[in-house]
């Protein structure tokens, strides 16, 4: 399903591309969170743009294909008496690659820093709007009575650090800005802090936040931050005046209930448990014993209860297994990929697709390592040379169409989509045709 999730989260989270911005290559780069009317429809004036780091992980996705290409040694060069050996040899090679990919993972968390990034990212958003509306009280408030942002507090709180007054905020009153509005613990802010208000605020690139770029940026804040926490922040700040309770409760109400409903869901659960190192590497050892038991306990009896299904509904054991089975175990992932790509935002979709590329690396090693595992320990013949083929082709063709590029044009959707069909179908011309069964 990899073709599936990724062309879909392709046509989902498509934005309008622009020769602004434009990489070394030449490519063009998608706008965040900006799909136009008139282009809507275009498949070649659409597309998304991943950072370049997301194309690491499709590169290391074709190297987990190894194993298939040992294990179907034996079947090319006629010696099938050599499977058990080659599925050793197999599984040897899949855990090596499982735990080396692990020890990448950890020693170059690119992947996790980006969900943390995510996470604190939201969280910098609802601080500042936090401290944008106390700091709003001293100049009267910062919504109007018809529930609308006042722009001209706005103007007000940005002026408040345009020291110079030359209607734009450098680097060192970014700086000011964020101490001021305290969004970060400390007393400082990050280097890292600063580029998050640079990239957010400032549209035109031009290393300035102008006060318009503040006051459209401070909207948008504003209205994907959760309704829930703002009304409660308002509420506790003292000696609000019940009309500026009831003044801000309607802008709120007023704010995009998609968006909230994004930022709501992306914040469930709660305050998250600060661990040590050592308690991280135990709990990740502990789950990843967990699902790996599970993996070996219920392989078996999944692939009988596959069967039985086929037999008592008397659908095609093939169908079931490339079609009904991949689908039904897969969908949340699917589905979820497509979310959280329709955010529209270059992170979003790099998370995406790093995560997607991630998913089709372990199952090459670990969960494939397992089946190789059982195999060789039960002297069983491996004999799926066209679902290797299916598989492997798939695989390192996205690879070299992810891993060369950083900008995919929506006009690669449909194409990439019909690759799971097409797959389908070359699965069974090969059996019934050429006879790999």
């Amino acid at each position: 399903l990899l073709t599936i999730a990724w062309g879909g989260s392709l046509f989902a989270g498509r934005c309008d591309l622009t020769e602004e911005g434009a990489s070394a290559s030449g490519e063009r780069v998608a706008i965040n969170r900006k799909l136009s009317e008139e282009r809507k429809s275009s498949l070649t004036e659409t597309g998304v743009t991943t950072d370049a780091q997301t194309r690491v992980g499709a590169w290391i996705m074709a190297i987990s294909c190894l194993p298939y290409l040992i294990i179907q040694v034996p079947l090319i060069d006629g010696h099938t008496s050599e499977g058990p050996e080659a599925a050793l040899i197999g599984t040897i090679v899949c855990a090596v690659g499982f735990v080396g990919y692990s020890v990448y993972q950890v020693a170059f968390p690119w992947l996790q820093n980006k969900r943390i990034e995510d996470a604190r990212f939201r969280l910098i958003k609802a601080r500042a709007v936090d401290k944008v509306f106390k700091s709003a009280l001293q100049f009267g408030g910062l919504v109007q009575s018809d529930g609308t942002v006042n722009v001209e507090r706005l103007e007000q709180v940005f002026e408040s650090f345009d020291r110079d007054n030359n209607q734009q905020l450098c680097d060192n009153e970014v700086e000011g800005l964020i101490v001021g509005l305290a969004t970060e613990r400390g007393s400082l802010a990050s280097k890292d802090e600063i580029a998050t208000w640079m990239n957010e605020f400032d549209a035109d690139e031009n290393g300035f936040i102008s006060k318009q770029e503040f006051i459209t940026g401070m909207q948008k804040w504003i209205k994907s931050t959760q309704k829930q926490s703002m009304v409660s922040a308002v509420k506790d700040m003292p000696g609000l005046l019940p009309s500026q309770i009831s003044d801000t409760a309607n802008f709120l109400e007023s704010v995009d209930s998609q968006e909230v409903e994004e930022e709501l869901e992306e914040g469930e659960g709660g305050e998250m448990e600060e661990l040590s190192t050592a308690q991280i590497y135990q709990r990740a050892a502990f789950f990843l014993a967990i699902g790996t038991g599970m993996v070996t306990i219920f392989a078996d009896p999944m692939v009988g209860s596959v069967n039985e299904f086929a037999k008592s509904t008397g659908i095609s054991a093939f169908f079931v297994a490339f079609v009904v089975t991949p689908f039904a175990s897969n969908a949340s992932e699917v589905v979820s990929s497509f979310i959280f790509a329709a955010k529209k935002r270059q992170r979003t979709i790099s998370l995406t697709y790093s995560q997607i590329y991630g998913a089709v690396t372990i199952n090459n090693t670990l969960c494939l390592g397992l089946f190789l595992g059982l195999v060789w320990s039960r002297g069983l013949t491996w004999d799926f040379s066209a679902e290797v083929t299916a598989t492997v082709v798939t695989v390192l063709g996205m690879a070299l169409l992810t891993g060369t590029r950083t900008t995919f044009p929506t006009a690669l959707a449909p194409p990439v989509l019909a690759v799971y069909p097409a797959a389908i179908a070359g699965i069974v011309a090969m059996e019934q045709i050429l006879g790999w069964n």
